[in-house]
Protein backbone atom coordinates (compact mmCIF):
# COMPACT_ATOMS: atom_id res chain seq x y z
CA UNK A 1 0.00 0.00 0.00
CA UNK A 2 2.82 2.42 0.88
CA UNK A 3 4.52 1.61 -2.38
CA UNK A 4 1.34 2.43 -4.32
CA UNK A 5 0.92 5.74 -2.48
CA UNK A 6 4.58 6.59 -3.13
CA UNK A 7 4.23 5.78 -6.85
CA UNK A 8 1.05 7.84 -7.18
CA UNK A 9 2.70 10.75 -5.35
CA UNK A 10 5.74 10.48 -7.60
CA UNK A 11 3.58 10.51 -10.73
CA UNK A 12 1.73 13.61 -9.50
CA UNK A 13 5.03 15.41 -8.79
CA UNK A 14 6.36 14.46 -12.24
CA UNK A 15 3.16 15.65 -13.93
CA UNK A 16 3.16 18.97 -12.04
CA UNK A 17 6.86 19.60 -12.61
CA UNK A 18 6.46 18.83 -16.31
CA UNK A 19 3.81 21.54 -16.56
CA UNK A 20 5.98 24.01 -14.69
CA UNK A 21 9.12 23.16 -16.65
CA UNK A 22 7.60 23.59 -20.07
CA UNK A 23 5.73 26.74 -18.96
CA UNK A 24 2.52 25.81 -20.79
CA UNK A 25 -0.97 25.08 -19.55
CA UNK A 26 -4.07 23.83 -21.36
CA UNK A 27 -7.16 25.66 -22.50
CA UNK A 28 -10.22 23.44 -22.99
CA UNK A 29 -13.11 24.44 -25.22
CA UNK A 30 -16.03 22.22 -26.14
CA UNK A 31 -14.61 21.74 -29.66
CA UNK A 32 -10.83 22.00 -29.21
CA UNK A 33 -7.95 21.98 -26.77
CA UNK A 34 -4.73 24.02 -27.01
CA UNK A 35 -1.67 24.66 -24.85
CA UNK A 36 -0.55 28.22 -24.18
CA UNK A 37 2.17 29.89 -22.04
CA UNK A 38 1.16 30.11 -18.39
CA UNK A 39 2.01 33.80 -18.16
CA UNK A 40 -0.15 34.80 -21.14
CA UNK A 41 -3.57 36.36 -20.56
CA UNK A 42 -6.65 34.48 -21.77
CA UNK A 43 -9.49 36.63 -23.11
CA UNK A 44 -12.70 34.89 -24.17
CA UNK A 45 -15.46 36.15 -26.48
CA UNK A 46 -13.78 39.48 -27.24
CA UNK A 47 -14.74 41.32 -30.45
CA UNK A 48 -16.35 38.18 -31.82
CA UNK A 49 -13.34 35.90 -31.40
CA UNK A 50 -13.67 32.67 -29.42
CA UNK A 51 -10.47 33.10 -27.41
CA UNK A 52 -7.31 35.22 -27.48
CA UNK A 53 -4.01 34.37 -25.79
CA UNK A 54 -2.03 37.55 -25.14
CA UNK A 55 1.66 37.87 -24.32
CA UNK A 56 1.98 40.18 -21.25
CA UNK A 57 3.99 42.92 -23.02
CA UNK A 58 1.70 42.78 -26.10
CA UNK A 59 4.53 41.48 -28.29
CA UNK A 60 2.50 38.49 -29.53
CA UNK A 61 -0.98 37.02 -29.57
CA UNK A 62 -2.72 33.87 -30.77
CA UNK A 63 -6.46 33.65 -31.41
CA UNK A 64 -9.09 31.10 -32.24
CA UNK A 65 -11.11 33.50 -34.34
CA UNK A 66 -14.14 31.44 -35.27
CA UNK A 67 -15.71 28.04 -35.72
CA UNK A 68 -18.66 28.02 -38.06
CA UNK A 69 -20.65 25.50 -40.06
CA UNK A 70 -19.94 25.35 -43.79
CA UNK A 71 -21.62 23.62 -46.75
CA UNK A 72 -20.81 19.93 -47.08
CA UNK A 73 -19.34 20.43 -50.55
CA UNK A 74 -16.46 22.48 -49.09
CA UNK A 75 -13.88 20.00 -47.82
CA UNK A 76 -10.54 21.57 -48.70
CA UNK A 77 -9.22 24.57 -46.72
CA UNK A 78 -7.53 25.81 -49.95
CA UNK A 79 -10.79 25.81 -51.90
CA UNK A 80 -11.51 29.55 -51.50
CA UNK A 81 -7.98 30.71 -50.71
CA UNK A 82 -7.63 33.22 -53.58
CA UNK A 83 -10.82 34.97 -52.47
CA UNK A 84 -9.57 35.06 -48.88
CA UNK A 85 -6.16 36.44 -49.91
CA UNK A 86 -7.86 39.11 -52.03
CA UNK A 87 -9.96 40.17 -49.08
CA UNK A 88 -6.91 40.38 -46.79
CA UNK A 89 -4.88 42.34 -49.36
CA UNK A 90 -7.71 44.84 -49.80
CA UNK A 91 -7.33 45.57 -46.07
CA UNK A 92 -3.57 46.33 -46.33
CA UNK A 93 -2.28 42.82 -45.59
CA UNK A 94 0.80 41.86 -47.67
CA UNK A 95 1.14 38.12 -48.19
CA UNK A 96 4.73 36.89 -47.79
CA UNK A 97 4.09 33.16 -47.43
CA UNK A 98 1.28 30.72 -48.13
CA UNK A 99 1.45 27.03 -47.49
CA UNK A 100 -0.52 23.94 -46.58
CA UNK A 101 0.09 22.77 -43.01
CA UNK A 102 -1.30 20.22 -40.56
CA UNK A 103 -3.15 21.30 -37.43
CA UNK A 104 -4.72 18.86 -35.01
CA UNK A 105 -3.82 16.04 -37.44
CA UNK A 106 -5.98 17.80 -40.02
CA UNK A 107 -5.03 19.47 -43.34
CA UNK A 108 -4.99 23.26 -43.06
CA UNK A 109 -3.74 26.29 -44.97
CA UNK A 110 -1.66 29.14 -43.55
CA UNK A 111 -1.16 32.63 -44.94
CA UNK A 112 1.60 34.74 -43.38
CA UNK A 113 1.99 38.42 -44.06
CA UNK A 114 2.69 41.87 -42.74
CA UNK A 115 0.95 45.22 -42.61
CA UNK A 116 1.77 48.23 -44.78
CA UNK A 117 4.26 49.60 -42.23
CA UNK A 118 5.90 46.20 -41.63
CA UNK A 119 5.31 46.53 -37.88
CA UNK A 120 4.46 42.88 -37.35
CA UNK A 121 4.08 39.43 -38.78
CA UNK A 122 0.53 38.13 -38.94
CA UNK A 123 -0.91 34.79 -39.98
CA UNK A 124 -4.27 33.22 -40.62
CA UNK A 125 -4.85 29.47 -40.54
CA UNK A 126 -7.90 27.74 -42.00
CA UNK A 127 -8.95 24.16 -41.52
CA UNK A 128 -12.14 22.17 -41.92
CA UNK A 129 -13.27 19.45 -39.53
CA UNK A 130 -16.71 17.81 -39.39
CA UNK A 131 -18.27 20.41 -41.74
CA UNK A 132 -16.98 23.29 -39.63
CA UNK A 133 -14.46 25.91 -40.65
CA UNK A 134 -11.89 26.77 -37.98
CA UNK A 135 -10.02 30.07 -38.36
CA UNK A 136 -6.98 30.73 -36.18
CA UNK A 137 -4.65 33.71 -36.27
CA UNK A 138 -1.52 35.08 -34.67
CA UNK A 139 0.48 38.25 -34.66
CA UNK A 140 3.99 39.10 -33.50
CA UNK A 141 5.61 42.53 -33.26
CA UNK A 142 8.39 42.46 -35.87
CA UNK A 143 11.32 43.18 -33.52
CA UNK A 144 10.14 40.35 -31.22
CA UNK A 145 9.47 37.82 -34.00
CA UNK A 146 12.46 35.57 -33.27
CA UNK A 147 11.65 35.57 -29.55
CA UNK A 148 8.04 34.39 -29.99
CA UNK A 149 7.66 32.41 -33.21
CA UNK A 150 8.68 29.12 -31.54
CA UNK A 151 6.07 29.71 -28.81
CA UNK A 152 3.39 30.31 -31.45
CA UNK A 153 4.48 27.20 -33.36
CA UNK A 154 4.26 25.15 -30.16
CA UNK A 155 0.73 26.43 -29.64
CA UNK A 156 -0.22 25.49 -33.21
CA UNK A 157 1.31 22.04 -32.81
CA UNK A 158 -0.60 21.48 -29.55
CA UNK A 159 -4.01 22.23 -31.07
CA UNK A 160 -6.37 19.23 -30.84
CA UNK A 161 -9.93 18.74 -32.02
CA UNK A 162 -12.44 17.15 -29.66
Amino acid sequence: MRKAIFLISLLIVIAISGCILDGFTSYDHSQFKIKYPQDWQVRENFEGRIVDFLQPQAAAHFSVVSIKPIPQDITDPEQNIEEIIGSLESQGFYVVERAPIIIGENPAFKIVGTDSENTGSFAYIWTIKDNKEYILSYGIVMEKYNAYISTIEEMINSFEFK
